[in-house]
């Protein structure tokens, strides 16, 4: 029986680090490249973790997957229970105008694989986003108001297939601080680079 456990999880685990060796990226992207791929809208040329990175990723939605059943259950129980219980609260409505309550922002757990100085971060929301690199006005301000001005962000929105939580909007953003020798005016307008 315990040979049988043993082989079992070896096998589970050769499978995981086959799995991360296929999906994960060979180098970082650099921001530039980051930019035009965002300005493309084409996500499936980015959407990679290191293999080590990938590797960690691939044996949590395992777990999850064994312990809760979907990724979107395990955030709605640990992660983000506070933020998902607004829209069970009365009142709630998914049609009504975006507000900066309808945003969580949060560094993502399992980052893509870009250059040192690239941060990857998700912004939530309450209410539906579309796929694309179109960042609603009020995301934006989020997005501002958490990094300030001397930052340069990107944002999107990931095909649905690409999507580890589809149950649950939500954004990734790429940022990248600026240079203190940047001009203000690049660092105030540095919403879409």
């Amino acid at each position: 029986m315990e040979d049988e456990h043993l082989q079992n999880a070896a096998k589970e685990a050769a499978e995981i680090e086959a799995i991360a060796n296929k999906r994960c990226a060979r180098k970082p992207i650099p921001w530039k490249e980051l930019k035009e791929i965002v300005a493309e809208g084409d996500p499936s040329k980015m959407g990679m973790r290191s293999y080590e990175m990938q590797l960690v990723y691939e044996k949590h939605k395992l777990r999850v997957k064994k312990e809760y059943g979907t990724m979107f259950e395990y955030l709605k129980k640990h992660v983000l229970a506070d933020f998902i219980a607004q829209i069970k609260e009365p009142g709630f409505d998914p049609s009504a105008p975006l507000t900066t309550n309808d945003f969580f922002l949060m560094k993502a757990d399992f980052p893509y694989y870009f250059e040192d100085d690239v941060d990857h971060w998700i912004i939530w929301c309450t209410k539906y986003l579309p796929v694309g690199n179109s960042c609603p006005d009020v995301a934006a301000k989020v997005i501002v108001q958490h990094f300030g001005n001397d930052t340069e962000w990107v944002y999107l929105v990931n095909i649905v297939e690409n999507q580890s939580v589809q149950e649950l909007s939500h954004a990734h953003i790429f940022v990248k601080k600026l240079p203190d020798s940047v001009p203000d005016a690049v660092k105030n307008g540095s919403k879409q680079q």
